[in-house]
């Protein structure tokens, strides 16, 4: 690849060699960022000793499997589980996310992620709960509403930053300052205190991934690519 990309480039004027050389390195790094992307990641050993664990009902075991997707049919017993499930495999066809009785944030979220912002918003414009006020701030954002967008982003934080703020609360809140720092163009120092925030709570709940997914995902934001796909492939 090297050795062609030289031939075209010594064929060049100086100008479209430049232009044709920012290509190459763009490409060539895009290659490496895919590589680096595993095509499956192994369940860590915390994980499968609390799987196989006797202490565990039932019901705890099969919302562990859902929570790392290494779930199966049987754990997927109620509207809500079998439209996590389908959002979790980006199944955005699937009959469960249509399922009046499946969450409204849940179904936003699949809607967002499908390129349908205004259906997703017509779901959650009245949410009160932060899940569904962040998809609200999501929805509104993908709509151009940026100033819409901030005050349901601002609400979904300041609900999670609460004194009694539940774990999934305090995750919302995490996500709504990422939008914030997006749309308002917060210090580089709102970066690190989400992920000083994150840390807190992997280190409180070791068998949760949510908020090492979402750090990685802050990361590669950062275009940290490294230190985000080693977040993501944990």
């Amino acid at each position: 690849m090297k050795f062609v990309c030289a031939r075209v480039l010594r064929g060049c004027a100086a100008g479209l060699a430049s232009l044709l050389a920012m290509v190459a390195v763009l490409v060539c790094t895009q290659v490496a960022h895919a590589q680096a992307v595993p095509p499956k990641v192994q369940l860590s050993p915390a994980v499968r000793a609390a799987l196989q664990s006797p202490a565990l009902t039932d019901q705890e075991r099969a919302a562990l499997r859902l929570r790392h997707g290494t779930w199966d049919e049987g754990d997927l017993t109620t509207p809500a589980d079998r439209a996590r499930a389908a959002l979790a495999i980006a199944d955005f066809a699937s009959a469960a996310l249509a399922d009046p009785a499946a969450p409204a944030a849940v179904r936003a979220e699949a809607l967002i992620a499908a390129g349908r912002p205004q259906d997703a918003l017509a779901l959650v414009e009245k949410a009160t709960d932060s899940r569904g006020v962040l998809m609200r701030a999501l929805a509104l954002d993908a709509l151009g509403r940026t100033a819409d967008g901030t005050a349901a982003a601002l609400a979904a934080k300041e609900a999670g930053e609460q004194n009694g703020a539940t774990r999934d609360e305090q995750m919302d809140a995490i996500e709504a300052t990422a939008l914030l720092a997006r749309l308002q163009g917060r210090p580089s120092r709102d970066w690190q205190s989400m992920l000083d925030a994150l840390a807190k709570l992997r280190d409180a709940d070791q068998l949760d991934p949510r908020p090492r997914l979402l750090e990685g995902r802050l990361l590669v934001q950062k275009d940290r690519f490294e230190d985000g796909v080693a977040a993501l492939q944990e």
